[in-house]
């Protein structure tokens, strides 16, 4: 009854972070059923939010090949934002743009495993301590870098 209880308030979590104006997706929990929560974050990386359906693979727990595959495509975005940012008013975007390619690419390793909020050298419980990413997982960010002329 507790694991019941703990999946649906997951559940409601997601449903309520993708139902945000800035994501503009309404989803009910029996549409959420029938695409899977695999489904919605291959949805979310599909649609730009890479970012979001990383979080969304984390939080929910989803297989380890998942979540490693939204960090890359969140690491990649980044790669990709870092010399996109043309016109950057805001100290971030300025901050981003005059990063070197050294500087953009441990931040995209930190995105990788996990480790941007200080979470990446803290094994998860059943995993051991130095798992490697699975294979290709730096093969989007590369191909990102490649693109950005970077």
């Amino acid at each position: 009854e507790a694991v019941t209880f703990v999946k649906t308030a997951r559940k409601l979590r997601v449903l309520n972070a993708i139902h945000r104006p800035s994501i503009g997706w309404a989803m009910t929990a029996s549409q959420f059923d029938s695409v899977s929560p695999k489904g919605v974050v291959a949805r979310l990386m599909a649609s730009g939010k890479p970012s979001l359906a990383s979080s969304v693979s984390e939080y929910l727990k989803l297989g380890r090949k998942v979540r490693d595959y939204a960090r890359a495509m969140k690491a990649a975005a980044f790669v990709g934002s870092c010399s996109t940012l043309s016109c950057a008013n805001d100290t971030m975007s300025r901050r981003l743009i005059s990063m070197t390619d050294s500087q953009i690419a441990e931040e995209a390793i930190k995105i990788i495993k996990g480790a941007e909020n200080g979470k990446g050298d803290i094994p998860r419980k059943g995993e051991p301590n130095l798992t490697p990413p699975s294979p290709g997982i730096y093969a989007s960010v590369a191909l990102a870098a490649h693109r950005a002329r970077r």
